[in-house]
């Protein structure tokens, strides 16, 4: 799964290549760089439209 959400603390775009589900939060695979890290999904916020 492959989609885009802004990261809340820099307002850049993110591309999200994965999720999973931690002890009942959700976590997103992200590349930042030069390393695959997962972070929490309250770090981002959907794109407008």
């Amino acid at each position: 799964m492959i989609f885009t959400l802004y990261n809340k603390q820099t307002e850049q775009e993110t591309t999200i290549y994965s999720v999973r589900n931690k002890n009942g939060y959700p976590m997103f695979l992200i590349y930042e760089h030069g390393q695959w890290l997962w972070r929490s999904a309250k770090h981002f916020k959907p794109m407008e439209v």
